[in-house]
């Protein structure tokens, strides 16, 4: 790519910046702020699973869900010239496992399964299609783009039954159910561990690119049924939080999943105090 333009018949030199471009899709049953008007975040996983395809860099922008999620100033185009030179999707999901749904002021269920799958399964589930303008650059298996950051680790406990403080002699009672925690990722976090490119991808400015996710009927299926039939609707469940002087009193906060794609490159900017129109 020439970094050289002509404004007012003077060279001007773009420098070469380090530069990622991220998208974040979002499954949380509380929005904050502007996300409630973005495109493709969803309230439940029965949501998210009744469309096949899912779209990244093309309809969300940081004004409306912030730069945690997405850096995007613009729907549907990239504002500067870009090389890419590599392409990661991340599967996130809540790393502690005691999530559940309250009635009558009990903790009656539990959702250890939810996010492990999230993390480990759905990946091999889906596909990933990185469009240029029209053209399709790359595709194939999420599983086979790594992302090449996030939290790094291994192992996982899973405790015995609690006990529960308001139960006679502090007995056993299945409102407490057992807790387990996950630590995992998808691919060591290394930015060498993503899915790089023979030669850069040239992207001009004001061009378009699409990450587009294809998600399979069975992964569609259990997501679908991730949660049916306990109160509270279909899942992604809150975290509960129990008060341990007052154990019939609980806090609820809402937990996030979400899927990131990202490409790392350089973008080509004018120098910075530069001559300028």
């Amino acid at each position: 790519m020439n970094p050289v333009q002509q404004i007012d018949g003077k060279k001007v030199a773009n420098v070469a910046e380090a530069w990622p471009i991220y998208d974040t899709l979002c499954v949380t049953p509380t929005f904050y702020g502007t996300e409630s008007i973005n495109l493709g975040w969803f309230n439940t996983f029965a949501g998210f699973a009744a469309k096949e395809t899912h779209s990244f860099f093309m309809g969300r922008t940081l004004g409306q869900i912030g730069l945690q999620y997405t850096n995007k100033a613009t729907v549907d185009r990239v504002d500067f010239a870009y090389d890419a030179f590599s392409l990661g999707v991340r599967f996130k999901a809540p790393g502690v496992r005691r999530l559940g749904a309250l009635v009558a002021g009990d903790l009656h269920y539990a959702d250890n399964f939810s996010a492990h799958w999230w993390e480990t399964e759905l990946p091999s589930h889906c596909t990933i299609q990185l469009k240029v303008q029209q053209d399709i650059v790359a595709e194939g298996p999420a599983m086979m783009f790594s992302p090449g950051y996030g939290a790094n680790g291994s192992g996982a406990s899973f405790n015995h039954e609690e006990a529960d403080p308001a139960g006679p002699n502090g007995a056993l009672n299945a409102n407490y159910p057992p807790t387990m925690n996950w630590a995992m990722t998808q691919g060591i976090p290394s930015l060498s561990n993503r899915f790089a490119f023979e030669d850069p991808i040239g992207i001009p400015r004001t061009g378009s690119i699409e990450a587009i996710l294809h998600v399979s009927e069975y992964a569609r299926e259990i997501l679908t049924d991730m949660g049916t039939g306990v109160a509270g609707g279909n899942g992604p469940y809150n975290y509960v939080f129990i008060d341990s002087a007052k154990p019939t009193v609980y806090s609820e906060f809402p937990t996030r999943y979400g899927i990131q794609v990202s490409l790392m490159g350089v973008r080509y900017v004018q120098q910075r105090a530069q001559y300028h129109a």
